[in-house]
């Protein structure tokens, strides 16, 4: 079983997102591989090269909610592409988002939906 963390609008950094959930006992999910999946609300040029590259590269400059909101969906259909890969075929896959998070959840379940044989 994989879970799978996914950050909110302007967290800002992998540090203080992680430590949110350290020591956190999830009822239900057992035993599991727990991953955490930060990605940039923040509005700047070049977004796919910021997950290509890594999120250390990035330096936000702030945007609007709506900015943010075009990017938690670009940022959940790369995790669709994520999760259909072979690293995760054939896992089940608990995913638990904050904030904005909820809707990089909500993209990546339509654009698997959409791309994958579940």
């Amino acid at each position: 079983m994989v879970t799978i963390f996914v950050s909110g609008f302007l967290t800002e950094n992998k540090n203080s997102f992680a430590e949110c959930f350290k020591d956190y006992t999830f009822i239900g999910i057992g035993k599991s591989d727990y991953y955490f999946y930060l990605w940039p609300s923040y509005s700047v040029p070049g977004i796919f090269e910021i997950f290509t590259e890594g999120i250390e590269k990035f330096n936000g400059i702030g945007c609007s909610f709506e900015e943010a909101h075009n990017n938690a969906i670009i940022a959940g259909e790369i995790l669709s592409d994520i999760i259909g890969s072979k690293k995760f075929f054939g896992s089940k896959i608990n995913l638990v988002g904050h904030s904005l998070g909820c809707r990089v959840i909500y993209s990546c379940i339509m654009h698997f939906s959409e791309n994958y044989q579940i």
